[in-house]
């Protein structure tokens, strides 16, 4: 948790749930829908990661477009609306670090 905190100093107590580490998945994944590989783009580590694109920067548009691949759209708020998953993805110094999927309550 306090590696959370560090990493996104203005995160609130309540404004995250943390997971067990798990080899087998990881938050990009988790937000794909997908907790049966790890996924980030291969240019990081080939033997690993499973990424559904031939781009293989860190960017924030190769997020994007991958994740409009799977039928996301990018909108404008993070407001809850029945019946749409959004999703959100966290950057530090503009560099993609981190997803995350919104519960059905509106949090995230």
């Amino acid at each position: 948790m306090q590696q959370i905190k560090r990493s996104f100093p203005n995160l609130g107590d309540e404004d995250y749930v943390s997971s067990p580490f798990n080899l087998e998945y990881n938050c990009i994944a988790y937000a794909a829908e997908d907790t049966s590989r790890w996924w980030w783009p291969s240019g990081v580590n080939p033997a690993r990661g499973f990424w559904p694109s031939s781009d293989t920067s860190v960017s924030i548009e190769n997020f994007i477009d991958v994740f409009k691949v799977l039928g996301y759209v990018v909108c404008n708020n993070a407001e809850f609306e029945d019946g749409y998953l959004k999703v959100a993805l966290y950057t530090k110094r503009g560099v993609p670090s981190h997803m995350a999927r919104q519960k059905c309550d509106g949090s995230w």
